[in-house]
């Protein structure tokens, strides 16, 4: 299945299909994902990576709607709702959390234009 990640552990030193990989902290178990060999530490670390093959996102705003991959995405999502907005958009209105984001927002209103 597309996605799934193999846990069983591996040697530090090698991937999932026996090639080199990090030669530090030799003698540790490691975890690689089935897809894209990637190697993680834990296999709390390989669940949440699989998410990213998987494209499932379990974490629903229950304000919005919007469904996220991991729960502290969602966390920093939920400060949206209620969030003081400081920068406004001189030519909308629509106002913004960071200056960051109202300079990306103008950005779409220069290519109207």
């Amino acid at each position: 299945m597309q996605g799934e990640a193999v846990a069983a552990p591996a040697r530090e030193g090698e991937s999932p299909s026996g090639e080199p990989a990090s030669a530090s902290g030799r003698g540790k178990k490691i975890f690689g994902c089935s897809e894209c060999e990637k190697l993680f530490r834990s296999p709390r670390d390989l669940e949440r990576h699989v998410l990213v093959h998987t494209g499932e996102k379990p974490f629903p705003c229950l304000e919005c709607g919007k469904f996220f991959r991991h729960e502290c995405y969602l966390k920093r999502h939920r400060l949206l709702h209620g969030a003081e907005r400081p920068f406004p958009c001189h030519v909308c209105g629509k106002g913004f959390i960071t200056l960051s984001n109202l300079s990306r927002h103008l950005k779409l209103h220069r290519g109207m234009d």
